[in-house]
């Protein structure tokens, strides 16, 4: 069976003030740069204009946070937003299958060995 080399990765939606896109790609680039190894800036569609999507793409996941996670100033933060920045998370899956294999395998194999014992 041969699998697609198609790798999702998740978005990182970051909305910025008005006037405030490049401090924000550059924090995110810091960000990165200090503890985020693989993730990167998406060039492309990050943009320093609102991105008329956002309050319905954050309407439609409010009901997935817990309830007091966020409050009527974050969704007045999310329709008078200035800017966007998308971060691409690093493609992980394959090495996180293979870790989850490995794992995997030296349970099944720590399990043998205590039956064995048995």
């Amino acid at each position: 069976m041969r699998f697609s080399d198609y790798r999702p990765r998740h978005v990182l939606c970051i909305l910025g003030k008005r006037g405030g896109f490049l401090e924000l790609v550059r924090s995110m680039e810091l960000a990165i740069d200090d503890f985020a190894d693989g993730f990167e800036v998406d060039a492309e569609f990050s943009q320093d204009t609102p991105d008329e999507r956002m309050a319905e793409a954050f309407n439609a996941s409010w009901d997935r946070v817990h309830e007091s996670a966020w409050d009527a100033t974050d969704g007045i933060a999310v329709r008078e937003h200035g800017c966007v920045v998308y971060v691409l998370v690093r493609i992980w899956i394959r090495e996180v299958q293979l870790k989850y294999l490995q794992l995997l395998s030296d349970w099944s194999f720590m399990l043998s060995i205590m039956e064995l014992r048995r």
